[in-house]
């Protein structure tokens, strides 16, 4: 034989890369759970694994449990597991039912009253912990968190501290690693030995994956041959080291929707979560809901069967961006031709302040908050780019260059991922982007006290949402404006907890004002004045709904009525009113 014949035959022998594949890992739903969650353990759940968290409902039922819960975020599936009794704790930056909008929930209240502790983060800094036990680092430095009730909590149960920067000398903010003892994710797809390409946008990316002692449990959407991750390898972000076992799962994030790098997966079924919602305001009829959704239903296979094919055909139609076009002709007939009402008032008036602010100091970025407030920055954004000025919407799970299509309210949505110039995560945009862009922050607040600091976590023992990523960006946003409805209970004069310190807070909008930052106060100086009223009776009507006694600028300005086309576009946004409330019945047909 020659040497080049023994050549050819070496490189045939040994360079095949299909001849790498890993062992399966693959298990059924039921055996994955019961093999590896243990009652008292911590579990992490990254990219809202439904399907996996009914499985541990199911199984822990009837049995103690006592679970430290972990998440950036703790919706739905957090909410019906606190709802069974299954959690001790929640490590978190916020928590409350979501979808179709963010919504108090009396089963939560319930279970806080039982004892269920929760311990509040932002949205940064819990990626950052999570980051910080993946590299095996002791602590991480974060800029969040300063002068906040979030900080103090944190520093007595000695997770957070202040430290001296020994380069600089100034003081600095660190973080203690999160490290929960096994991680349940759900994933777009993975080969059958559990290297995993995540959802869009990745969020925390895999850092709750490395950060776990034990590993993760992973559902997918699909199981794929290794080649096609080969072929793909720029999206797989999860290793077969990590995994303990691999699930296969079709709609394993149902109600929520699922978008894979590809362009495949499914919408948000808003009709189911807004029947999920419902069962979730009281405890009792969350358990009858547990009941018949759950422990009823032995199966993953069982609970699609239950949602029926036509209906999962429908969701998985709900993907392209285009596809908001088939509800045009529904948006017109169902658009009221009624005046606005104090929450669009209070949406049109922040989007026009977002507009002046941006042209006025020409930042590059608006940060879309949850709540009306997403609603105003995507107005102004909207109006902005049609003005031809260039300017890009971000939201903190990942989301740049977004444009949020008609009839899709919620902050995120399965459909208007497609129209992003990046898709990325939570720590690019909070952390990279933020600090390297001129960004103006449009927020939300339960509360707002006279010097621009928010409350949005908890009023006595009342659990309100959490901060998200509120803290993290009212940081480092250059301007942050906020907006809420004009109420003494929400207009205080010192809030009782500090999600956001309002150092950055340059402006508060309402149904009746606009105030502005001046040497740390809120300053009155714009006011609404309703139609058969005069300046002064509006004044006396802001002054008595406020918990404050304002000062008034000297050049008060009257804010002008919100026009036809205003209103309009922002029913556009909202056709079922999840964020916009009613409206009052107006038989004139004027505006």
């Amino acid at each position: 034989m020659t040497v080049q014949e023994e050549t050819s035959q070496l490189l045939e022998k040994y360079f095949k890369p299909e001849l790498m594949e890993g062992v399966s890992k693959v298990k059924p739903l039921d055996e994955a759970i019961r093999e590896y969650i243990k009652p008292e353990m911590h579990i992490y759940f990254a990219y809202l694994p439904f399907t996996l968290t009914y499985e541990v409902i199911r199984q822990f039922n009837d049995r103690k449990s006592d679970f430290t819960v972990s998440c950036l975020g703790g919706v739905e599936n957090i909410m019906i597991m606190a709802s069974a009794g299954l959690v001790r704790r929640v490590i978190t930056s916020y928590i409350g039912s979501i979808l179709p909008s963010p919504t108090l929930s009396g089963a939560l209240q319930q279970a806080i009253s039982n004892g269920m502790i929760i311990e509040n983060w932002s949205l940064l800094t819990m990626v950052q912990r999570l980051q910080a036990a993946a590299l095996n680092l002791p602590f991480m430095a974060t800029r969040s968190l300063e002068n906040t009730s979030i900080a103090e909590e944190n520093k007595e149960r000695g997770l957070y501290k202040r430290i001296i920067d020994p380069f600089t000398g100034e003081e600095i903010g660190i973080v203690k690693p999160l490290r929960p003892d096994i991680t349940l994710m759900h994933a777009y797809c993975a080969d059958s030995a559990g290297n995993a390409i995540p959802v869009l946008p990745y969020t925390e990316e895999a850092y709750g994956a490395f950060a776990s002692k034990e590993g993760v449990i992973l559902s997918v959407e699909k199981i794929v041959d290794t080649q096609y991750l080969r072929k793909n390898a720029f999206n797989v972000k999860v290793p077969a080291s990590v995994v303990k076992c691999v699930v296969e799962a079709p709609f394993g994030m149902h109600p929520h929707g699922c978008r894979g790098p590809d362009g495949h997966g499914y919408g948000e079924d808003v009709e189911f979560a807004k029947e999920l919602q419902k069962a979730l305001r009281n405890s009792e009829t969350a358990k009858k809901w547990i009941k018949e959704w759950i422990i009823d239903v032995k199966s993953h296979r069982e609970y699609l069967h239950k949602l029926t094919s036509e209906r999962l055909q429908r969701l998985r139609k709900r993907i392209t961006y285009e596809d908001w076009k088939t509800d045009e002709a529904k948006i017109i007939e169902r658009l009221p031709n009624t005046p606005a009402n104090r929450v669009e008032r209070a949406t049109i008036f922040a989007a026009r302040e977002v507009v002046e602010s941006l042209k006025r100091h020409k930042y590059d970025s608006i940060l879309a908050g949850i709540g009306i407030s997403h609603l105003a920055a995507w107005m102004a954004m909207y109006t902005l780019r049609l003005n031809r000025v260039d300017v890009q919407l971000i939201v903190e799970l990942g989301l740049y260059g977004y444009f949020p299509p008609p009839t899709q309210p919620f902050l995120i949505s399965t459909r208007g991922m497609e129209s992003c110039l990046m898709l990325t995560d939570t720590l690019n945009i909070l952390g990279l982007v933020a600090n390297n862009a001129r960004v103006l922050a449009c927020m939300s607040a339960g509360q707002i006290d006279k010097n621009g600091n928010i409350n949005s976590t908890k009023i006595g023992g009342f659990f309100l949402f959490g901060s998200g990523g509120a803290n993290d960006i009212s940081t480092t946003a250059k301007e942050v404006i906020v907006t809420l409805l004009h109420d003494k209970r929400r207009l205080v004069e010192e809030v009782p907890y500090i999600t956001c310190s309002g150092r950055n807070v340059k402006k508060v909008v309402t149904d009746r004002a606009v105030f502005e930052k001046e040497e740390d106060e809120l300053i009155l100086k714009k006011v609404y004045v309703e139609p058969g009223e005069n300046k002064e009776d509006a004044l006396s009507v802001i002054r008595e709904n406020m918990g404050w006694n304002p000062k008034i600028s000297d050049n008060l300005m009257i804010i002008d009525e919100p026009r036809r086309e205003e209103i309009l576009m922002l029913r556009c946004f909202d056709p079922d009113r999840y964020f916009l409330g009613k409206l009052k019945a107006d038989t004139s047909g004027k505006f």
